[in-house]
């Protein structure tokens, strides 16, 4: 714990100012945010009765937090909205059991296993290619609600090696259901127990156990094949910790799955949307990656290897992830006083690491609002401190997919933009929804035209 005698008082909103904030806040987190670092400075403090929250935005802050003292910022007791669908998995665990099933986990999400989940995205991303050329590419395309869909079909293969968009749709719907009600919780400043009988609380309840017996299925299938196969279930069944020998319970499995696809459910597809939309508002960039693109591959579908030779589709990927984080704020729950940029931090409150913001600083980003993959080139991204960058979090917690979704989004990025150009044709600005995740606006709309 450091001493925070010498401490200068924590800068933020007060009085009338503070409510401004609050309201600003319900309306436009990102913009309410930033104009309280604008005013404050890089540590604020935002106290509403009880409730205090420290925002955190530069990088040697942030790094502070989720690396150098994680141990004294916890995750958020708010995730314990989570709990009844994902369990004790990656994103609510603690202590040992978390660091144990991490160990186990983290090579299932390496190169190898990367390269191995390729042709699965490729094949996906080409069936939807596919069905876009024998419809009429002279309409508008929604395309969010395309790559969602796209992302759901790779999502359920990858990890159980089933169709959530067929035969299991409703898994899905329940899902989807579960999502929405958890984020509405907590983001609510008061909330009714969930074991009222209300018409949320009972399809909520009736979501949650859709999910379970689609799980448990899925694993006592498995199980039963003695872990053939090579979904991420089957390969967490066959997982073992390295000193014991022992693999995950039926339980243990269940989390760690549903923790993956609560967390997957629509990152990959964000991200790609939001790269698609900003090369059709910049033309010369989508010159230059197609140009990349028939070059390396001539027309072929990429392979996992293939990325290595596409440094211009992974710094466009990049720049759409560093303008619009999937994960555009991280909370933690402070374990002890502490202090952070001179300023004291009181235990029993909470810490926002404003990715978004950090990502968007103009000492590490020139014109940062300004679309830019050349920034993410090898000789311009050297001397940048690691954690200006971070739209999967950081630290130890950082999200353990966070490799192989990039790798997903490039295949499929490369794809897509050998395919067709795209052009558009929506009335509506680029203006992100920052709910749960930073979701684009589902009326993004598109005209798609073939390559010749």
């Amino acid at each position: 714990m450091i001493d925070a005698r010498n401490a200068k008082p924590t800068p933020g909103p007060r009085g009338l100012d503070l409510l401004k904030t609050v309201v600003g806040y319900s309306l436009d987190p990102l913009a309410a945010l930033a104009d309280a670092a604008r005013q404050y400075g890089d540590v604020v403090l935002l106290k509403v009765g009880p409730y205090a929250v420290y925002q955190v935005v530069q990088p040697e802050h942030i790094k502070y937090v989720l690396q150098d003292n994680n141990h004294n910022y916890r995750m958020s007791g708010v995730f314990g909205q989570t709990r009844p669908v994902i369990g004790r998995g990656l994103s609510t665990n603690e202590g040992e059991s978390w660091l144990l099933h991490r160990r186990m986990m983290q090579p299932l999400f390496g190169r190898g296993q990367a390269a191995a989940f390729a042709p699965r995205i490729t094949r996906a991303t080409r069936a939807m290619i596919d069905r876009w050329r024998t419809a009429d590419t002279g309409c508008p395309l929604l395309l969010y609600p395309e790559l969602l869909a796209l992302n759901h079909h790779i999502l359920g293969e990858m990890l159980f090696d089933a169709d959530v968009t067929g035969q299991d749709a409703p898994v899905l719907d329940a899902l989807r259901f579960v999502r929405d009600y958890t984020n509405r919780r907590i983001n609510a400043l008061v909330t009714v127990p969930t074991g009222w009988p209300t018409p949320r609380n009972r399809r909520f309840w009736a979501s949650v156990a859709r999910l379970d017996a689609f799980a448990y299925d899925r694993i006592r299938a498995v199980r039963d094949s003695d872990g053939a196969g090579d979904s991420m279930l089957a390969l967490l069944l066959r997982a073992r910790d390295e000193k014991t020998g022992a693999g995950f319970s039926d339980e243990e499995l269940h989390d760690e799955l549903m923790t993956l696809f609560f967390a997957a459910y629509e990152d990959p597809a964000n991200a790609l949307s939001w790269a698609l939309a900003l090369l059709t508002h910049h033309p010369d960039a989508e010159v230059r990656l197609r140009d990349e693109i028939d070059t390396v591959l001539g027309g072929r579908t990429p392979t996992y290897d293939d990325l290595a030779n596409l440094p211009y589709t992974g710094a466009v990927v990049d720049e759409a992830l560093r303008l619009y984080p999937p994960t555009w704020s991280v909370l933690r729950d402070v374990v002890a006083d502490d202090v952070i940029g001179g300023c004291p931090v009181a235990a029993g409150s909470s810490v926002l690491v404003n990715i978004h913001l950090a990502h968007r600083l103009p000492d590490y980003w020139e014109q940062p609002d300004s679309f830019n993959p050349e920034r993410f080139l090898p000789e311009q991204a050297a001397d940048r401190p690691r954690y200006a960058f971070l739209p999967f979090g950081g630290g130890p917690r950082q999200c353990i997919a966070a490799a192989l979704a990039t790798v997903q989004i490039k295949l499929m990025l490369a794809q897509l933009v050998g395919a067709y150009w795209f052009e558009w044709s929506s009335a509506y600005p680029l203006r992100p929804n920052a709910s749960h995740s930073l979701r684009p606006p589902g009326d993004i709309a598109v005209r798609v035209h073939r390559m010749t």
